[in-house]
């Protein structure tokens, strides 16, 4: 990701028909800055403001959020810092984005030449200048929680989950990988993670039963370390290593490997896993910081049988889920986790080394 793109970024905040947490009759700026979705949001960003959370120097309470609904006419864009907000825009289309939630934009190009206008002067007064476009009017909530109880919750973790990707992860040029970093920006993502799921954690019954232990052992471990037990804690952890090896030498001896024309070599999958979950797992080990702090999730909603835990594991993510899980251990089990986070992992610039999660744990155990 270039820097203009990493260093222009938009939140945006778009409605649907049939989103009840939005009163239909309300109309104009002064009644969308009340509703219930963009005053809750906005209160959580103020709470973040309070939290010691440091992860990665990463602070979501500083990034602006421009915060838009569909429904309200005219239409309008909040412009917030803080959890304040900053600027009422009325805009005359809506903001658009190119994948129906989210958009990595360096420009106001979406928008018509008045609205841009608006906006960048509204924004001109600020001296934050990342900003993020995301779109709350999607169905992906559905496949969290069919009653939407906890949509307040999806969407926030949704946008801290995705600003800490633009806003302030680490990118990597490795030469071998390099399109498995660019996935994450759009070039053959869905493949690099269907290969993932399908070849390296169900490609054959006994990979799948390999990959189905894996996850018990780690999660025993994070329940052990939660608990205080932390010897039974790096038992767990030891088998949880043991277990991924034997399935990277059956995924090996198969010969299931990932490649492109442009790449200078295949990769095997346990490379491909800890690119993405170094990637999805990093920014997902930050969101559930932040949803812990604020009380939107309980420490042990991340093992037992919760909508969040399924979700990942049911829709083929599976390497979001441990990569946070791998940190997330870390933390209560190394001491010196946060020098960690502040040093060998947050300037990753090879894939293959001891700093990764992975190998971090492996050596906690030896």
């Amino acid at each position: 990701m270039n820097k203009k793109l990493m260093s222009l970024v938009m939140l945006l905040l778009i409605g649907q028909n049939g989103f009840t947490l939005y009163a239909k009759s309300q109309t104009g700026c002064d009644s969308f800055a009340n509703s219930g979705i963009a005053h809750e949001i906005l209160q959580l960003v103020a709470k973040s403001k309070q939290l010691s959370i440091t992860h990665l120097n990463f602070k979501i309470h500083e990034k602006i959020l421009i915060l838009t609904d569909s429904k309200y006419y005219p239409l309008c864009a909040l412009v917030s810092q803080n959890g304040i907000i900053l600027e009422k825009v009325t805009l005359n289309t809506p903001l658009e984005n190119s994948n129906g939630i989210y958009t990595f934009a360096n420009t106001l190009n979406p928008l018509g030449e008045q609205d841009q206008r608006q906006l960048s002067q509204a924004l001109s007064k600020i001296t934050e200048k990342e900003f993020f476009i995301y779109n709350t009017g999607v169905s992906f909530l559905d496949a969290f929680d069919n009653q939407k109880s906890n949509t307040l919750r999806y969407h926030f973790a949704f946008i801290v989950h995705e600003a800490f990707h633009l806003l302030g992860q680490t990118w990597r040029n490795n030469a071998a990988l390099h399109d498995v970093q660019q996935a994450h920006f759009g070039f053959n993502n869905s493949q690099v993670q269907s290969f993932v799921q399908d070849r390296c954690y169900g490609g054959t019954p006994e990979i799948k039963n390999h990959f189905k232990t894996e996850i018990e052992f780690l999660s025993q471990a994070y329940q052990n370390a939660l608990e205080g037990k932390k010897d039974e804690a790096f038992k767990r952890l030891a088998d949880y290593i043991k277990q991924a090896e034997k399935r990277y030498l059956l995924t090996d001896s198969l010969d299931i490997t990932f490649s492109h024309e442009s790449w200078l070599r295949k990769a095997t999958c346990h490379e491909v896993e800890e690119e993405l979950k170094f990637k999805e797992g990093g920014a997902e080990f930050v969101e559930v910081s932040y949803l812990q702090s604020l009380n939107l999730i309980a420490p042990l909603d991340l093992i037992q049988n919760t909508d969040y835990v399924n979700f990942y594991i049911r829709e083929g993510s599976s390497f979001y889920y441990i990569g946070m899980l791998e940190l997330t251990v870390l933390k209560l089990l190394d001491t010196n986790f946060e020098t960690y986070l502040k040093t060998d992992y947050a300037k990753q610039d090879l894939l293959w080394n001891d700093n990764l999660p992975f190998f971090r744990l492996k050596n906690l155990t030896n």
